[in-house]
């Protein structure tokens, strides 16, 4: 999203920690000693040639605000080699760009290890791309009630949780993702867009991935498929080698905010989610014929119609009235909580079947 042309009005919104994010992801240094409290003095070392040099207002009440950050601007353009429009959008926080658009926003900054780098290879920015979709399909299906970790997401749910790139800025290397406005036929009355309870979602797992406990809790509740999506993302992090900053903006101003992702927390929470998938129990549906169960001793026998798989094990105390109108060789759609059991007997990890939900399919 460029904007044609830059024109000094444009400025009196910009946030000063948004420019001051750009210049630490960008190689620029402040000086310390600060002469007002009014300014900061920035500097760049340019090579074979002398440093840069830009003043950066930090009052947006100040009465020459506009004046001063278009000036940084021009500087900058001329350090960069970019157009004044191009430095002005890097500029802009998620907030803003969400209120523009009427949309979730997720700038995505990159900052490289490796300060002089500004490229990503396209099998890396793919991979991370892929992953973040399908971690963002995987919270949606969980944020939906329906969080099985087999078989495909539904298209329903895909076609809520689509996410676009829309542009690139630097610092050290930036994605603005923004997400697809839903169908009408999506929304209900009152009810928020399934993307943004899932990006909220998100934005939660991220910010507690430095602490054990509350990741593991996270991880635990939004079932297996997530973490594995999760797990990917974080795969495809830390090959790129990449301090992270999230920034999220939201239509509904009481969501957003902004989390530091660091190579560091990024390392921590892949070791936690590796360590913490197997304990993770699925849930999976499947349409089934019905073989038998005793509603006393709480058990059941299904078979898949597709694979012919046979599935036996207890009914939970909640799907007790299902199982009583259940007859013999009847199909019904069937939910499944699948957990990993350990036999003492054979010293194997086995698996333990518990009988969620039976219903008539409906058609």
């Amino acid at each position: 999203m460029k904007i044609p042309n830059l024109k000094v009005n444009e400025l009196e919104n910009i946030d000063p920690e948004t420019i001051v994010k750009y210049l630490e992801g960008n190689d620029w240094v402040e000086i310390e000693d600060r002469s007002t409290p009014y300014y900061s003095m920035w500097q760049h070392s340019m090579q074979n040639s002398r440093d840069a040099f830009i003043l950066l207002p930090l009052d947006t009440e100040i009465p020459d605000f506009s004046f001063r950050v278009y000036d940084l601007i021009k500087v900058l353009s001329v350090v960069e080699r970019r157009p004044l429009s191009s430095v002005f959008d890097s500029f802009k926080s998620a907030r803003e760009v969400a209120e523009v658009e009427d949309r979730d926003i997720l700038n995505l900054q990159l900052k490289f290890k490796d300060n002089t780098k500004r490229e990503v290879l396209t099998g890396g920015l793919g991979k991370l791309l892929t992953s973040f979709q399908n971690l963002v399909n995987g919270i949606a299906q969980y944020k939906s009630g329906s969080p099985n970790s087999m078989g495909s997401i539904p298209n329903s749910i895909v076609q809520q949780s689509r996410m676009s790139v829309i542009s690139t800025f630097e610092g050290s290397f930036g994605l603005r993702l923004a997400s697809v406005p839903p169908q009408v036929e999506q929304l209900h009355a009152f009810q928020k867009p399934l993307i943004r309870e899932t990006l909220q979602e998100l934005f939660d797992l991220v910010r507690v991935s430095n602490d054990d406990k509350l990741l593991k809790e996270s991880l635990i509740r939004l079932r297996k498929r997530s973490v594995s999506s999760y797990k990917q993302f974080l795969i495809a992090l830390l090959d790129l080698k990449t301090d992270n900053i999230i920034d999220w903006g939201s239509p509904d101003r009481e969501l957003g905010g902004s989390v530091e992702f660091s190579y560091e927390v990024v390392q921590k929470a892949f070791l936690i989610v590796t360590s913490t998938v197997a304990e993770i129990p699925d849930e999976i549906e499947i349409l089934a014929e019905w073989v038998g169960g005793n509603k006393r001793k709480k058990n059941f026998e299904v078979k898949d119609t597709t694979t012919e798989q046979t599935y036996t094990g207890i009914v939970a105390s909640t799907a007790l009235k299902d199982i009583e109108v259940a007859n013999i060789s009847d199909h019904y759609n069937i939910r499944l909580l699948v957990e990993p059991e350990f036999n003492e007997a054979t010293q194997e990890i086995t698996k333990k079947f518990t009988l969620l939900r039976l219903e008539k399919p409906t058609s």
